[in-house]
C-alpha cells in the first residue's frame, strides 16, 4: 500500500513538473521572442533606448513587482502576481532589445515564480513543499534563456535560496529538461554563446588561470558595487520615468561609442570568447558594459543581470589573457565562473554552466574560477563551515 502510494506520488510530480517546466519554457521564449522583435523594429539604433528605458519606467511604476531584475523579488518571496509577471518579461524585452543593458534571467525567474505559487495555491498542493511547483516552474524558464538544461536546475536552486535546499532537485532537473525542449520547438536550437571554442588543459596554465580567476573575482565585486552605487544615485530622482530616461540617454550615448555595451551583448561575446577580438578592444568593451549595465539596471527598469554578468566576465578573460598567457577559451572560462560565483552566490551552477558551454576540457578553469571567486567574497565560508554554523551571503546582485 506504501509503495502504491508513493509510486502514485512521483508519478504525480513527475507530470506536474513537466507541465510547469513548459510553462517555463513559454516565458523563456516570450522575452527572447520580445527581444527579437524589438531589435528587428528599432533597427539596431542606440537613439531608440531613452524614450523605451522611459516608457518603460513610466510602466514599471505602476506595480511594486515590475521594477528591478526580479531575482531580488524570487528571493525575497515578493513574485506572487503571475499577470505583473508575464508584463515584465514583455517589458524587460523591449528594454534589451532597443539596447539596454539586461538580461533574461532575472525577470523570467520573476514570471516563473509567481506562476508557480499561483499554481500552488489553485492546486491545493498536498504531500511536498510548495516549493517543489515553485523551482519546477523557475527552472523550465531558466534553462531556456540559458540553453543549459543541468545548470539551470542547480542556478534556480542556489540563487532563490538555501531554504529550498537539493531536495528540489528531481523536480527541477525534469522542469529543466521540460522547459528546453518547449523553447527549443518554439524558436529553434539556440545556444547562449553561438561560437565554441576547443581547450586542453595542461598544468602550465595553472599559475595563469588563479591568477585569472582571483583577478575576475575583484573585478566582479566591482560590477556589483557599480550597480549598486548607480540604484542608489538614480534614486535620488523621485520619477522613475526621469531616472529612465536619463539612463537611456548616457546608454544610447555610450553604446555610439562602445557598441558591444549595449543589448544583450552576447554575440560580441561569442567572438571574444575564442579570440576574435583583441585585448585593447576587449578592456574597453569590459568597462563600457560595465557602464551600461550600471546605468540600466541602477535607473530601476525592468531587466536581469545574468546576461550582463556573463558578457561582462567573457570581455574581461579575454582582456586579461595575453598578460598571464593563456588561451582565450581558458582565460574567459575561469573569468566567467567567477563572476557567476561572485554576483550570484551559485559557485556550483556557475561551474556547471561554463563546463556545458565550453566543453568538459574547461573544467579546471571552470571549477577554479568558481572557487576562487566564492572564496574571494566569502572569506569567512570556510571557518564559519567547520564552526557548524550558517554562513554568510556573498556578493549577491540583489544587496543594495
Amino acid at each position: 500500500m506504501v509503495l502504491r502510494d508513493d509510486l502514485t506520488l512521483t508519478v504525480r510530480w513527475t507530470l506536474l513538473s513537466l507541465a510547469l517546466g513548459a510553462v517555463g519554457g513559454l516565458c523563456a521564449a516570450t522575452i527572447t521572442w520580445t527581444i527579437l522583435t524589438v531589435g528587428r523594429l528599432s533597427g539596431g539604433s542606440v537613439w531608440v533606448t531613452p524614450a523605451v528605458m522611459a516608457l518603460a519606467g513610466a510602466v514599471s511604476s505602476l506595480h511594486p513587482e515590475l521594477p528591478g531584475t526580479g531575482l531580488d523579488k524570487a528571493r525575497q518571496g515578493r513574485a506572487r502576481d503571475p499577470v505583473a509577471g508575464v508584463l515584465k518579461l514583455l517589458v524587460a524585452g523591449t528594454v534589451i532589445g532597443s539596447g539596454g543593458s539586461g538580461g533574461q534571467v532575472g525577470p523570467c525567474v520573476q514570471s516563473c515564480v509567481s506562476i508557480g505559487r499561483w499554481c500552488a495555491e489553485r492546486l491545493g498542493v498536498k504531500g511536498l513543499p510548495r516549493s517543489w511547483v515553485i523551482v519546477a516552474t523557475a527552472s523550465g524558464g531558466v534553462s531556456g534563456v540559458l540553453c543549459a538544461p543541468v545548470s539551470a536546475a542547480l542556478f534556480t536552486l542556489e540563487t532563490l535560496g538555501g531554504r529550498l535546499g537539493y531536495p528540489c532537485l528531481p523536480p527541477a532537473i525534469i522542469a529543466s529538461v521540460s522547459g528546453y525542449t518547449v523553447y527549443y520547438l518554439v524558436l529553434g536550437k539556440r545556444y547562449l554563446l553561438t561560437a565554441h571554442a576547443g581547450y586542453a588543459y595542461s598544468w602550465w596554465d595553472l599559475p595563469g588561470l588563479t591568477v585569472v580567476g582571483l583577478a575576475a573575482a575583484v573585478a566582479a565585486y566591482g560590477l556589483v558595487r557599480s550597480v549598486q552605487v548607480a540604484y542608489r544615485w538614480f534614486h535620488r530622482v523621485q520619477r522613475a520615468e526621469v531616472r529612465a530616461l536619463l539612463a537611456g540617454v548616457a546608454v544610447a550615448a555610450l553604446g555610439a561609442w562602445v557598441p558591444q555595451a549595449v543589448g544583450l551583448g552576447l554575440d560580441w561575446a561569442s567572438r571574444a570568447a575564442v579570440g576574435r577580438m583583441d585585448p585593447w578592444c576587449s578592456g574597453l568593451a569590459f568597462l563600457g558594459k560595465v557602464a551600461a549595465t550600471s546605468l540600466t539596471l541602477g535607473s530601476g527598469v525592468p531587466a536581469g543581470f545574468v546576461s550582463p554578468v556573463v558578457c561582462a566576465s567573457i570581455f574581461f578573460g579575454s582582456a586579461v589573457r595575453a598578460l598571464v598567457g593563456l588561451p582565450a577559451p581558458a582565460a574567459v572560462a575561469a573569468s566567467m565562473s567567477a563572476f557567476l560565483a561572485v554576483a550570484f552566490d551559485a559557485p556550483v551552477s556557475a561551474a556547471v554552466l561554463v563546463m556545458e558551454l565550453f566543453g568538459m576540457d574547461c573544467a579546471v578553469p571552470a571549477a577554479l574560477g568558481a572557487v576562487l571567486g566564492y572564496l574571494t567574497v566569502n572569506p569567512g565560508f570556510l571557518g564559519e563551515l567547520l564552526r557548524g554554523r550558517e554562513r554568510v551571503r556573498g556578493g549577491g546582485e540583489d544587496r543594495r
